[in-house]
C-alpha cells in the first residue's frame, strides 16, 4: 500500500511513500503489516516498526502510515 496509484490500497497523502507498507493475512487470520522502506515510517500505536519485519495488528490498533492514521477493527461475519 502507498501513494502510488498502482497499489492495491492507495493513500493519497504527501507523507505516504509510493510503496509505503505491505499488509497480509497469515494462516491463522491475523493481519500483519510490514514497512517497505518508507521515508516517514509505519507505526503501530505510536511505536515505529522496523523495516521489512511483519508485525501483527490487533483489533483497535492505530496504524500510522506517515501522517495518515488508521484504526483497524475486526468484524467477524
Amino acid at each position: 500500500m502507498g501513494r502510488g496509484t498502482d497499489n492495491n490500497l492507495y493513500l493519497n497523502h504527501s507523507s505516504v511513500s509510493k510503496i509505503h507498507a505491505a499488509l497480509k493475512m497469515d494462516n491463522l487470520g491475523t493481519l500483519l503489516v510490514a514497512d517497505t522502506g518508507s521515508t516517514n515510517g509505519t507505526h503501530i500505536n505510536g511505536v515505529r516498526i522496523l523495516m521489512v519485519r511483519a508485525r501483527p495488528i490487533a483489533d483497535g490498533d492505530v496504524v500510522a502510515f506517515g501522517e495518515v492514521e488508521v484504526r483497524f477493527r475486526r468484524f467477524d461475519s
